[in-house]
C-alpha cells in the first residue's frame, strides 16, 4: 500500500511536529482552483458520510493543473511506499491543510 504523506504548512512554513497520513486509495478525486487545489478523502471527521479534504494553497498562478498532474502521477507511479507532499513538492505552495467533515 501507498501512502501519502502531506506535511502541513501554513505561510511558507512547515509544521515541524504535523503530518497527514494518507492511504492513496483513499483519494476520492482531485479538484483544481486559482491557486489552490482540494484533494477529496474518504470521510473520517464527525460525519464519516462526507468527504474531508486537503487543501494546497499558494500554488503559483497557472500552475495547478501541472501540480494536480504530478500529484495523480505519484499517486499511481511513484516507487516508494511513502510519497511526501509538502512546501518543495512540484510548483510549490504556501498552505496544507487537513478538514474533516
Amino acid at each position: 500500500m501507498k501512502l501519502l504523506k502531506f506535511r502541513k504548512a501554513a505561510s511558507s512554513v512547515v509544521d515541524a511536529d504535523e503530518a497527514y497520513y494518507l492511504p492513496s486509495d483513499e483519494i476520492k478525486f482531485i479538484e483544481t482552483e486559482a491557486t489552490k487545489i482540494k484533494v477529496y478523502l474518504l470521510g473520517r471527521g464527525a460525519d464519516v458520510n462526507e468527504d474531508d479534504y486537503i487543501y494546497i494553497e499558494g500554488i503559483t498562478a497557472g500552475k495547478e493543473l501541472t501540480y494536480a498532474d504530478d500529484l495523480a502521477k505519484s499517486i499511481v507511479n511513484h516507487r516508494d511506499a511513502i510519497v511526501t507532499i509538502d512546501l518543495d513538492y512540484s510548483q510549490g505552495c504556501t498552505d496544507i491543510t487537513y478538514t474533516a467533515a
